[in-house]
């Protein structure tokens, strides 16, 4: 049975790979056989937000705690795209539902108390975590990439905040609810992944696949067309299963190699008529090193290894082994968190492109507080990627990762 959640402006229904899709001025896809609870009412602070000027004056007026951490692009980030660049930005948002406190009411009936999603070692964990004040520094976070396509996970108010808040700073959006929706237990609304392309650059061709399992996977695959040339792009946003041990990472290859087989059948269908160009993009929360792990469980990297096997290029170096996160200063981590008595750097959202050269990448952090992340300066235990990936003639030029030198400020 359809949930009716968030059916906002629908205009009809469609049955996509055998997941009930709604679309409408934004895509909710995969509202599963089984009801997750999803929020059904526009968040009433956005009434009267309809533009992005008006959305970026409200964001100064209440993201007021702390400026967010600087970052900065490696080589030359250009002030404006050239016709044939698309900036892409990886950001996993962290569910209100996965870092809520203990002492805060929750939204529906839970089975689980929740304890600020386990990060013991933050300094002001109410005030880091307050979901009222830290949506809008992950709002200010995506704008101030101000990227064409988007790649987002942990979405739990997709439907009160992120759609209208993203439709009035120009994008289109789609929505897939993740079936395992951890976040539930804790009283909290499900999480899923959102796709999202600037509406002004890019348009919808289809939703070629819109999955996910109770094993941990939610992912979109869609193909978009650019506005001033018809060129096709296939894009495609994901978040795996998380924790470490073999049979994590043998189920993260299985759900990689499933996804790499839905990207396989949307570039057929994207080829289109002779000599048209046919492109890649994969973001996502992978949830695992490209290396092999030795802690806290020991696993053989397979996951990542098999996307760069299937010939897609990273936009960042690889880490090549867990040395490789030692110290202050290294380019590549993506989250860094302090669990207990363990504190874990690494690797695990990535940037994938074939058919284009991947010109600039946005920066970590230089310096982070004791505590890490999240933090008052930044609202998710991962750091938002981002990279500007230039069309190329022909799509068999690439390498993995620009090279890593001191850039400009966004």
């Amino acid at each position: 049975m359809l949930s009716p959640v968030g059916l906002l402006n629908a205009i009809h229904v469609l049955v996509l790979g055998g997941i009930t899709t709604i679309v409408s001025s934004w895509l909710r896809l995969g509202v599963a056989a089984r009801s997750l609870p999803m929020p059904a009412k526009v968040d009433q602070e956005l009434a009267h937000i309809t533009t992005r000027s008006q959305l970026l004056e409200h964001i100064a007026r209440v993201a007021t705690q702390a400026p967010l951490l600087d970052r900065k692009w490696s080589g030359e980030s250009p002030a404006s795209s050239p016709a044939d660049s698309y900036r892409v930005l990886q950001f996993n948002t962290l569910a209100r539902g996965l870092s809520s406190s203990p002492n805060a009411t929750p939204l529906l009936p839970a089975r689980e108390v929740s304890s600020y999603g386990g990060f013991d070692h933050l300094e002001e964990p109410e005030r880091v975590l307050d979901w009222s004040t830290r949506r809008w520094k992950l709002l200010q976070e995506i704008l101030r990439v101000d990227a064409d396509i988007l790649a987002l996970q942990e979405v739990d108010h997709y439907g009160d905040f992120f759609a209208p808040t993203l439709t009035a700073a120009g994008y289109e959006t789609a929505f897939q609810v993740s079936d395992s929706a951890s976040g539930v237990r804790f009283g909290y609304y499900a999480d899923g992944v959102v796709l999202a392309w600037r509406r002004e650059r890019l348009k919808l061709v289809r939703i070629n696949r819109s999955t996910s399992s109770r094993s941990g996977r939610a992912s979109i695959v869609a193909t978009l067309e650019a506005l001033k040339d018809g060129r096709r792009i296939v894009i495609a946003c994901t978040h795996l299963n998380s924790k470490t041990g073999q049979k994590r990472e043998d189920l993260r290859y299985f759900q990689t190699s499933k996804l790499l087989e839905d990207i396989d059948e949307a570039r057929t269908l994207a080829r289109g008529t002779e000599g048209q160009l046919e492109a890649v993009i994969l973001a996502g929360d992978f949830n695992t090193d490209p290396h092999d792990v030795t802690h806290p469980k020991a696993h053989a990297a397979k996951a990542i290894p098999s996307v760069r096997a299937y010939g897609l290029a990273s936009a960042y170096p690889l880490a090549l082994d867990e040395s490789a996160f030692n110290g202050e200063d290294v380019a590549i981590w993506t989250t860094w968190k302090v669990r207990g008595d363990y504190e874990a750097k690494h690797q695990i959202d990535y940037i994938w492109y074939e058919g284009f050269k991947c010109t600039s990448v946005l920066l970590p952090p230089a310096k982070l507080g004791p505590g890490r992340l999240p933090s008052l300066s930044y609202p998710s235990d991962h750091i938002a990627i981002a990279a500007d990936l230039q069309l190329n003639p022909c799509s068999d030029t690439h390498c993995d990762g620009v090279d890593m030198v001191k850039g400009q400020s966004i």
